[in-house]
Order: structure tokens, then sequence, then C-alpha cells
């Protein structure tokens, strides 16, 4: 776009970002999609921020331009580790209020969460008057259940551990993915937010392109 603009990135370092079946964890995958953004957004002369956070805010650079600032924001990703629980009701409302200042937000996570919880936060940012871009980041088991044989699953953010047939839950757990996306893409379209889908078995550059060459054909 021909203006300035002031962004934050909103990065989920909740434990259940931590699990990954391939080369790349989510965590590993969403921070190299905050940096490589960051670097795009720098190099337009675009402010950019970032948020870390998992059930509190653990960091957080106010936006700005230029090289030194960039290398901060790329020091902070680098340091920052997956811990913690993951409390939306609470974070989404507090951010959007925090972010005084309308600007693009970012929001980068697995949106491991209450369902009801996620979508209330996610329409108090847009409400708040914030352009929001949703990359909902999931492993490819996460998103296709692929197992053949028995699985025991353990929750990253619980004591849960569940011994199960896969053949037997993945028509049904496939339904209720694609439901909650559904939902969640349903509200963003509602209130012009951008919703991506993210897999990570996918090249983070693939996803990249793609999504931007879309929002240019959209704007242009």
């Amino acid at each position: 776009e021909e203006t300035n603009l002031r962004c934050n990135i909103l990065l989920d370092t909740s434990r259940s970002m931590a699990y990954g079946s391939g080369r790349l964890s989510k965590f590993a995958y969403a921070c190299t999609l905050a940096a490589s953004l960051a670097w795009l957004l720098t190099r337009q002369q675009d402010a950019c921020g970032l948020v870390v956070f998992d059930h509190d805010v653990r960091t957080k650079l106010p936006p700005a331009t230029g090289r030194a600032h960039l290398a901060t924001l790329v020091k902070v990703l680098e340091q920052a580790q997956p811990s913690g629980q993951t409390d939306v009701k609470v974070l989404f409302h507090r951010l959007a209020e925090e972010l005084h200042r309308r600007s693009m937000v970012i929001l980068i996570t697995d949106l491991l969460a209450d369902e009801t919880d996620v979508t209330g936060g996610l329409e108090h940012i847009c409400y708040a008057g914030h352009e929001l871009i949703l990359l909902h980041v999931m492993d490819d088991h996460e998103w296709n259940l692929p197992f053949a044989e028995n699985v025991q699953f353990e929750g990253l953010e619980d004591e849960v551990r569940l011994l199960a047939d896969p053949q037997s839950l993945r028509a049904s757990y496939l339904r209720e993915v694609e439901r909650f996306a559904t939902r969640v893409r349903t509200l963003c379209l509602r209130h012009r937010a951008d919703y991506v889908a993210v897999n990570t078995r996918d090249a983070v550059d693939g996803v990249l392109c793609g999504y931007l060459a879309r929002r240019a054909g959209l704007l242009g």
C-alpha cells in the first residue's frame, strides 16, 4: 500500500505450539512466519511491533522501524520458548484494549482453546478497530489425523491422556476441525479480517507468497 502502517504481530507461545511431526514444530514455524513478516514490513518502512504471549504477555515490543529494531525483534523470537497455557478468554480482550492506536494485527496461533473464548476474543480485536490477519497454524497431524494404528494422545497444556483408534475417530474429528475452522473463517469474513489456514508441512515461503498474492489481488 502507498501509506505507512503500524503493525503488531501477536505470537502464541503456549505449550501446545511445541508440537511438531515434521522438520519444524508449530512454534518454530510460527516464529519463522513472524520474522519473515517483520522483515517484509521493515523493508516497506512500516512500523512493526511484537507481542509474545501464552496465558500472559511475556514480551511486548512497541511498533518501530529500522534495522536495529528488526534485529531486536528477531532476537526476542530466537529466545522465546513455548510454555504455559493459553488463556484467550482474558488475553485477547486485554490485548485489544492495550493496543491503543488502531493498527494491523497479525495473530499467529493454533487456536487450541475454548471455542467461545476464541471467537469472543477475535471479535473484540476487530471491534477495537484493528485490521486482523489470523494465521491459524496447525501441524499436519492435527489437520488430517493420518495415524493408522492405536495412538496415545497426550495433552501438552494439561494432564489428559487418551488411548484411541484414530481410524474410528477420523471422520468425526475431521468434521469437528472443519466446523471450527469454518466458524472462525466466517467470523473473520464478517469483520473484513483475513483468515489463513496454515499447515506446517507446507513451506513458509509458499504460504506467505500465496497469501500476499491473494491480498494484493483483493486490494488491487
